[in-house]
């Protein structure tokens, strides 16, 4: 019907019948999002059962009231009722890319600087203690994949994948994240010596300061203004999931997703391939930063532009050929990536949907704050696991901008971030297993909780809407920038984290200077590391592996070899007779064995079976940190 015929036909009185069926349909959808953002409720007032927790059961509903009422009433339609209150809702009118002035230079030099302050003054226990972890578990790890990747593209880069862990298996750097592009930037500094621990407090550091950075590009294009853009950067880049997932490089490092948001902006606005294509490259470098995030920014991408194209009514065949350019470049970049995790498959197999029960969130994870949390983490205590609290200002200010009448921005950001906490709640929401069974890449996930980054990614958004529509009626300049620095100074203080750091060991214990020059040497390190947590050193281990680069049979990764378990459960009883001859089918050459992670009992027992065995020797004794290290050779 033409814009013109409808206008009489809205003005038209409508039955009360039609309007009261109306109001049904979008109570009930509005019902479906609080049930699947809660999981429902079940109650029994008067003795009678209520329960409404099937999402499904709802939307059926919907669809039957919404025929019988077209049935009834066919004329004005409830989407022609809608859109006549289109503006009501949504400001079509509001900029979504290319109203920002230019920058120059030094406006630029001054950001980065200013992010890289506050980054300093955010992080200051690690930025005077460069050498420290917030633990000896996993940024050990991280320490170990830094220096793997350096260290393999000089040697064999055609074996990149191919790390010195789980020794026989090939392709162990594929059994968790590489973290491709934080290595590629951390090779140069280590290729020149530098300490690898250093360079990874360096790379936390960045990560956090250039994600502000990028974030304020992105709400700076989208028209909010300069004030906005530094809010929306400092929610960013101090995000309070950052400090939980400061163990973990690759969760620290988001600065491309802003990026790729804005080549998605200018790419929908222009219709240049060029566009499309710089949305690929930040896509791709996301990607090879962490593949979580790869994987979730696709589908934030999605959403951001299918709500940004129905609310202006845009028109989808302009932006075929970039997307198209983009996602074959990205394809292009990342696929050979993936090949070993794909080779993989046979050896460490798929995750059953069923193992991210474990990090699967729930409502009530995001009024919980994590311990590191210095203001909140004594007050919103959550249950020690998954502690997701954004925070009262960012929240604030993104409710601020999700205020009405909505800009197409803020609508698809606000939409973005609705589909990500549902993501994130893994198998108590609808989305994740939906992208289970339909996308193939996330049956090698565990974590959804992970998709809460993009949460904060959205909420940082919206928080730069919120503060332009606060200063929005502030016409003072001094008062502007008054009310910025109060809501940066806010959000930092709410943020500030407890770090307690650990600082790692500067040299590996002497033994290992014993061992035979040539590389392919294969080493257990004793006690051998059991997953469920009951012996110590899984990954000091790794990272002394950062000194001698020999190979291990044993390791830690985010998968492991099948064999792994049921050995490591044999090796409780080590050194018997199976254990050896299973360690020799791995390829075992030397056992280096620390009485610095093993119990006291228990290295007095290990050391004396060993010196009675004839098929081992011993090499070498020596002490590292008030313990002895003891090198034997497996005999043939």
């Amino acid at each position: 019907m033409a814009a013109g015929q409808s206008e009489p036909l809205l003005r038209a009185p409508l039955p009360a019948v039609a309007r009261f069926a109306d109001a049904i349909v979008l109570l009930l959808v509005a019902a479906t999002v609080v049930v699947e953002l809660t999981g429902g409720f079940t109650a029994e007032p008067w003795g009678i059962r209520v329960s409404v927790t099937s999402v499904g059961r709802l939307l059926v509903w919907a669809a039957i009231v919404l025929v019988l009422r077209h049935a009834w009433v066919r004329q004005p339609t409830l989407w022609q009722r809608l859109e006549s209150r289109r503006k009501i809702f949504v400001d079509a009118g509001d900029p979504l890319a290319g109203a920002a002035p230019r920058s120059s230079l030094a406006m630029h030099v001054l950001v980065i600087a200013g992010f890289l302050a506050l980054a300093c003054v955010m992080m200051f226990e690690q930025v005077t203690h460069l050498r420290s972890v917030t633990d000896l578990g996993d940024p050990l790890f991280s320490l170990w994949r830094l220096d793997w990747v350096s260290y393999q593209l000089r040697r064999d880069p055609r074996h990149l994948f191919d790390a010195n862990i789980f020794h026989p298996e090939p392709r162990t750097l594929a059994y968790s994240d590489a973290m491709l592009v934080p290595s590629l930037l951390a090779a140069p500094w280590l290729w020149l010596g530098a300490d690898v621990a250093v360079v990874h407090s360096l790379l936390l550091l960045a990560a956090s300061a250039f994600s502000g950075v990028t974030m304020f590009w992105l709400v700076r294009a989208l028209g909010r203004g300069t004030e906005a853009a530094v809010v929306a950067g400092v929610v960013f880049a101090f995000y309070p999931l950052r400090w939980p997932f400061h163990a973990h490089l690759e969760l620290e490092t988001t600065v491309w997703m802003p990026l790729a948001m804005l080549g998605l902006h200018r790419m929908m606005e222009s219709g240049r391939v060029r566009d499309g294509l710089a949305t690929g490259v930040a896509l791709t470098l996301q990607t090879l930063s962490s593949f979580y995030y790869g994987l979730f920014l696709s589908l934030n991408l999605f959403v951001v532009a299918v709500v940004i194209t129905i609310a202006t009514k845009g028109r989808i065949r302009p932006a075929v050929r970039p997307v198209i350019a983009g996602a074959l470049l990205a394809a292009v970049v990342v696929g050979p990536a993936t090949i070993p995790y794909f080779q993989n498959r046979s050896t460490v197999g798929e995750r059953d949907l069923g193992a991210a029960t474990q990090f699967s969130s729930k409502p009530r994870d995001y009024v919980s704050a994590h311990w590191r949390s210095r203001l909140y983490g004594k007050v919103l205590t959550g249950d020690g696991r998954l502690e997701l609290f954004p925070g009262i200002v960012p929240t604030a200010l993104a409710v601020t901008g999700l205020w009405l009448p909505l800009s197409p921005g803020a609508l698809a950001y606000g939409a973005a971030v609705g589909v990500s906490a549902d993501a994130s709640f893994g198998v108590h929401g609808s989305v994740y297993p939906t992208l289970y069974k339909l996308v193939f890449p996330f049956r090698g996930l565990r974590a959804p909780d992970r998709f809460s980054v993009l949460v904060g990614f959205g909420i940082a958004v919206l928080a730069g809407y919120g503060t332009a529509r606060l200063l929005g009626r502030v016409r003072q300049p001094r008062t502007r920038l008054l009310i910025t620095a109060g809501l940066v100074a806010a959000t930092m203080f709410e943020s500030w984290p407890i770090l307690n750091l650990t600082e790692v060991w500067k040299h590996p214990p002497p033994i290992y200077d014993s061992l035979p020059s040539d590389r392919n040497t294969v080493i257990v390190d004793l006690p051998f590391p059991n997953r469920d947590g009951s012996t110590r050193g899984e990954y000091s281990f790794l990272y002394f592996a950062t000194f001698h680069h020999r190979q291990l049979v044993n390791g830690g990764s985010g998968f492991y070899p099948a064999w792994y378990d049921p050995l490591a459960d044999r090796m409780r009883k080590f050194p018997t007779d199976d254990t050896m001859a299973e360690l020799k089918q791995h390829g075992a050459q030397y056992l280096v064995v620390h009485e610095y992670f093993y119990a006291p009992d228990d290295y007095k027992r290990v050391i004396e079976a060993l010196d009675s065995r004839p098929d081992v020797r011993g090499v070498a004794l020596n002490r590292w940190n008030g313990a002895q290290c003891r090198l034997y050779q497996i005999l043939r």
